[in-house]
């Protein structure tokens, strides 16, 4: 019981732990908001859907968490809650124009309406009319409501 009741460390300087220099350790969350910002640009962009709304929300979730009990957010938190709020903003236009271009434009509806009966077996057109039957909504003729 000596062998633990025996304090031989130094714990005088436990906030410079493997820190070698005077620099404070950088902000991991401050970094990570940095990167998932930008990643989720990146995803908006190439259109992988889920990505820029989990990687944006989550720079943004870091971000703010970043700040601690600090009265002003450091540059790679400020950065991180902007590109991860551009990424979402960019994914929700992407998102809309498609949805625009896919019920106005009859050359996107073709092609959507082609990919679709491949997937499922069924025109688009077909299947929505099928739906709004069945909530008892009248169904459109031309397309898409």
């Amino acid at each position: 019981m000596e062998y633990f009741s025996e304090n031989n460390y130094d714990n005088s300087n436990t906030e410079k732990v493997n820190n070698t220099s005077d620099q404070p350790f950088p902000n991991v969350f401050a970094l990570f908001a940095k990167s998932l910002g930008a990643f989720s640009i990146f995803c908006a962009v190439f259109s992988v859907f889920f990505g820029s709304f989990i990687c944006g929300g989550l720079a943004i979730v870091l971000a703010i968490l970043s700040k601690g009990y600090n009265t002003q957010m450091e540059k790679n938190a400020k950065i991180g809650l902007i590109t991860g709020t551009i990424g979402i903003i960019l994914q929700i236009s992407v998102l809309g124009f498609s949805i625009y271009n896919i019920i106005h434009v009859p050359e996107f509806r073709e092609q959507f309406n082609s990919i679709y009966e491949q997937m499922y077996g069924e025109p688009m057109d077909d299947s929505i009319n099928e739906m709004l039957d069945e909530l008892g909504l009248p169904s459109s003729e031309g397309g898409i409501l």
